[in-house]
């Protein structure tokens, strides 16, 4: 049953589903959390290497920042098993 993923009715409130749907919740939302602080922190530095380049030269931070979001995307597909 834990696998389920049929939403719950909505008299049925967040302490009243059962341990393992909560636990399972909370596996979830604390993956999700993990991720998007990783996005958050590679976005935040890919802007201040690129931000850097951009003072030596105005050009090539351009360049550098839409290698460095190419970079990322692509490592975010294929973290997510993407093909593209």
């Amino acid at each position: 049953m834990a696998d389920d993923l049929t939403p719950l009715p909505r008299r049925v409130q967040w302490w009243r589903r059962t341990k393992n749907q909560r636990r399972a919740a909370l596996t979830t939302l604390k993956s999700t959390a993990a991720a998007l602080l990783v996005l958050a922190v590679s976005a935040a530095g890919a802007m201040l290497i690129s931000y850097g380049v951009y003072q030596v030269y105005a050009p090539a931070g351009f360049v550098v920042g839409g290698l460095m979001c190419w970079l990322l995307l692509w490592s975010h597909e294929k973290d997510r098993g993407g093909s593209r």
